[in-house]
């Protein structure tokens, strides 16, 4: 949590402090803050004085940051002290009188060796070594947890504290997963409050770890640099820090994957939202698949066990639901959280109420996990699907414990069906296979930060006590990117990742942020290529600045002429701006290569019309009709063009074609109609008129649409020289003597 003042003047820092201080009772904080205030009352008095000190700035910015430490302390306490409910609270609590951090360390280097020892006894004494194994295995977990909420709660730490730290992240003992549970204690213990030294434990886990822990640690990082952007400059280890591991390629790398990935999270509920009003609706429509307890399955193999015919089953909605299937496995190659909806409603029971709980890496020694294959049965078929889905399956953490208590709820009976499903879609053979070359590949550094961050998105959106916690991933959070915080301005540096992340913005619809990336590229960089300019101006677009979008296409356009993607934008825009003669001669450029195409020719027809040359208008729209005869939207846009012309009768033959082939549409009647009063057949037309007006009944407001009918034919007959009055009168007896039925 963040102090209540970011100033760097003393005496405003004083005041604001005091009053901090007020709401808690601690004698310790005060006279620290007694202590810093006659520190510099003294520099004050020696100042007027006329002595001369040269180390008098490092001191003022030294007492400014012992300030700040003393309101991060003071808001940790006024927590403890006034939100006894809090699990931050209760977690404190319990383990305030506790061991120490290295006491802890000794226990879990213990029990983790224990561990090992009973997982390498020989076979001949399963089932000791079974009851041993569970019982090692609680042991261990219940070592980490006490490590985990005195991490979290602890107050700043101390030069002891930070040295076992670093004894704890180069143990031999101790695996990626004790180290990846103790970073996630130290990342949530950041962001109750700052502490310089657990800020320098991250950078020491990144430099010095490997796999999960170390991308635990990065993201960690960013999510601390981001939520004390305000006050790091006060720390100069830090900063050091940070500008040592700037010069490091693979660090900016690691950085903006996570930073993407933090942004794509924010898009979580969109994704969720999708895949349960979208996609899954339109595959159970398909009749390929059908919802069971445990998701959807495909029917094929379940109606081939029934001996049906899976055939009966397919419809016209196959296509649809594989264009469904495809853009599912898009979104989740490109790293959306496709699992969210599934998962999110499965995190209740026991193991879910505690908080490390939702950020503890997976594995199968966990002695809940221990139990749930000793109740299914080591060599039972279903036990070795379950644990090969486990290691295949794209699953975070949190979720594959989810699937894991889900797998031991349903049931002898569902786990059967799951089983099943599961077999029919890989043989034993093949899944063999496919475990050997998972357990052979080391995954991504993107895969252990993406899951890491997918642990944290439940966390904060679905643990039962999320809001007593800081979200990151608030609405009103800013975009993940450098630009956001100014301890990350280096990454601005690296012209092909800011482009990259620009670009990723722009897929994602986030325009603005979009933009705002491109425009931190190097000038340099935004002059010499038209492509950058042209996604300036498509966001332009896209987020309603025409104007700026037609200056930054015309100046892609002046960079690389021969763009037809910038020409027809170019159009696009001059058109939406009223600049209908520009955007006619650029839609005349675009015709020049392929001069039959319908849309170009269509838009510079709608210009000339729109430009009142209906004249010129004409012949465009002659040729549109010989190469798209089924147009209607052309005939219409033709007659209205001869009408103009005074070309009365031909644009009455066209309208009479029109009405002959649909008789019922409201608006070919009221159109033709116009021409029949303009040749002064008021008979005709209004019986015309009243036709378009019965046409409209069973619609809702069938007057009120009648007349925002009847005020666009008026605005179009309007150069004829029509009386508007009389115009009126033809309404008012078309609505009077053809009453509501």
């Amino acid at each position: 949590m963040n102090i209540p003042f970011k100033s760097r003047n003393l005496q405003e820092i004083f005041t604001k402090l005091e009053q901090l201080l007020s709401k808690q009772d601690s004698y310790e904080l005060n006279d620290t803050l007694q202590q810093i205030r006659s520190t510099y009352t003294m520099m004050l008095s020696y100042m007027v004085k006329g002595v001369d000190d040269p180390n008098a700035g490092q001191i003022y910015m030294d007492l400014v940051r012992q300030c700040y430490k003393t309101g991060f302390r003071s808001i940790r306490m006024h927590h403890i002290q006034s939100l006894a409910s809090d699990k931050y609270v209760q977690a404190y609590k319990s383990i305030v009188n506790g061991p120490s951090l290295q006491a802890l360390l000794r226990n879990l280097e213990l029990s983790c060796s224990r561990l090992a020892s009973v997982k390498s006894a020989p076979n001949d004494r399963e089932r000791i070594q079974t009851h041993d194994l569970v019982e090692s295995s609680q042991v261990h977990q219940s070592n980490m947890t006490n490590l985990f909420n005195q991490v979290w709660t602890s107050d700043n730490w101390q030069s002891e504290d930070y040295e076992t730290a670093q004894e704890l992240l180069h143990s031999s003992v101790l695996s990626s997963y004790e180290k990846s549970f103790f970073v996630s204690a130290v990342l949530l213990s950041l962001l109750e409050t700052f502490d310089e030294h657990k800020l320098m434990c991250l950078f020491d886990g990144y430099e010095t770890g490997d796999g999960e822990y170390r991308m635990r640690c990065a993201v960690g990082i960013v999510l601390a640099l981001r939520m004390y952007d305000n006050c790091l400059d006060l720390f100069p280890k830090i900063c050091s820090r940070l500008s040592l591991l700037y010069d490091d390629p693979h660090f900016v790398d690691d950085l903006y994957v996570i930073l993407m990935q933090l942004q794509y999270s924010k898009l979580t509920d969109k994704i969720s939202d999708k895949m349960q009003n979208d996609i899954i609706p339109t595959l159970l429509k398909s009749g390929k698949f059908h919802r069971t307890d445990y998701g959807i399955e495909e029917i094929d193999s379940y109606l081939t066990q029934n001996g049906e015919n899976p055939e009966w089953h397919k419809g016209a909605h196959d296509d649809v639901a594989q264009e469904k299937i495809q853009e599912m496995a898009e979104l989740q190659m490109e790293g959306a959280d496709v699992q969210m909806s599934t998962f999110i409603h499965m995190k209740n029971g026991p193991f879910f109420q505690q908080t490390c709980n939702w950020l503890l890496p997976f594995s199968p020694d966990h002695p809940d996990i221990i139990e749930i294959i000793n109740r299914l049965g080591k060599e039972n078929h279903i036990t070795k699907t379950f644990m090969s889905l486990l290691e295949t399956a794209p699953f975070c953490n949190s979720d594959r414990y989810s699937f894991s208590f889900m797998i031991d709820r349903i049931g002898s009976v569902g786990q059967q069906m799951v089983d099943k499903n599961l077999s029919s879609q890989m043989s034993d053979s093949e899944m063999k296979e496919q475990l050997k070359e998972m357990k052979g590949t080391t995954p991504k550094s993107s895969e252990h930060s993406r899951y890491f961050i997918y642990d944290l998105y439940r966390f904060f959106i679905g643990y039962p006590f999320h809001h007593q916690f800081p979200n990151p991933f608030g609405k009103d959070e800013p975009a993940f990117t450098p630009l956001s915080c100014s301890m990350m301005k280096p990454l601005l540096d690296d012209h092909e990742h800011l482009l990259s992340l620009g670009e990723f913005f722009m897929r994602k619809e986030l325009y603005t942020g979009a933009l705002q990336l491109f425009y931190a590229l190097h000038p340099q960089e935004r002059e010499d290529h038209d492509s950058i300019w042209q996604k300036i101006g498509f966001c332009q677009q896209q987020s309603g600045d025409y104007e700026g979008a037609l200056r930054s296409y015309t100046t892609a356009y002046s960079l690389n002429p021969n763009s037809r993607w910038t020409l027809k934008h170019l159009a696009s825009v001059s058109y939406h701006e009223q600049n209908y003669s520009d955007a006619e001669v650029y839609y005349d450029m675009l015709l020049s290569e392929d001069e039959e195409n319908l849309s170009y020719l269509k838009h510079k027809a709608d210009c000339q019309i729109q430009d009142n040359r209906y004249a010129d208008a004409i012949p465009v729209l002659y040729k549109l009709n010989y190469l798209d005869e089924h147009s209607t939207e052309v005939k219409e846009d033709l007659a209205y063009s001869l009408l103009m012309t005074s070309k009365k009768e031909k644009a009455k033959e066209i309208y009479e074609q029109l009405l002959s082939d649909n008789p019922e549409s409201p608006q070919y009647n009221l159109n033709l109609a116009n021409i029949y009063y303009l040749d002064g057949d008021m008979e005709t037309a209004y019986t015309l008129y009243s036709t378009a007006y019965s046409e409209m009944e069973g619609q809702d407001d069938r007057k009120k649409k009648f007349k925002r009918m009847f005020v666009d034919a008026a605005k179009r007959l309007k150069p004829f020289g029509i009386d508007i009055h009389k115009f009126q009168m033809m309404y008012d007896a078309v609505v009077i003597m053809n009453p509501e039925p």
